[in-house]
């Protein structure tokens, strides 16, 4: 099984705030997410864990996050 590093981050994250949003809602479970902020969840973390290792994103994931950003 792979080891998905967004879902570390993001249950660290809502740990961390108590598994409640900035309204005081609670946040979801990471298996109810959806896939496109699941993969945005692994994407950061991937990113920070290269950024880490002094290394770049793969060009398909670096790809990935300019399309998505640039949107934004």
């Amino acid at each position: 099984m792979a080891t998905h590093y967004g879902k570390i981050a993001y249950e660290t994250y809502a740990d961390h705030q108590g598994w409640q949003n900035d309204e005081g809602h609670p946040l979801p479970a990471w298996d109810t997410l959806r896939s496109d902020i699941q993969y945005a969840w692994d994407a950061a973390a991937y990113t920070v864990a290269a950024l880490a290792r002094e290394e770049t994103p793969p060009p398909r994931l670096r790809d990935a996050l300019r399309a998505y950003w640039s949107k934004a």
